[in-house]
């Protein structure tokens, strides 16, 4: 009787299936290119950046009665409440 069968819902079949996925030949080859990996870091970044995006910048662009142009010309501030 097999320990981890693939349907047995604890996601052990997933894993086994990653396992023989990276030790396979193309996940050989696919460690042993600089171009697939740098790929794959950036792939990850963007997909870092997109699900942390709320975070990274938490004003809504899209919001009309937060955007003055009379502070078009104004040169960056330290805080956006502050004016120079």
């Amino acid at each position: 009787m097999a320990e981890h069968a693939a349907g047995d819902g604890n996601g052990a079949g997933f894993l086994d299936a990653v396992r023989r996925a990276w030790h396979s030949d193309v996940g050989y080859s696919f460690r042993q290119s600089p171009l697939a990996m740098g790929s794959a870091v950036v792939a990850t970044l963007l997909v870092l950046m997109s699900v942390f995006s709320p975070w990274i910048s938490p004003h809504n662009p899209f919001d009309l009665a937060s955007i003055n142009l009379l502070d078009a010309r104004l040169p960056p501030a330290p805080r956006h409440d502050r004016r120079l």
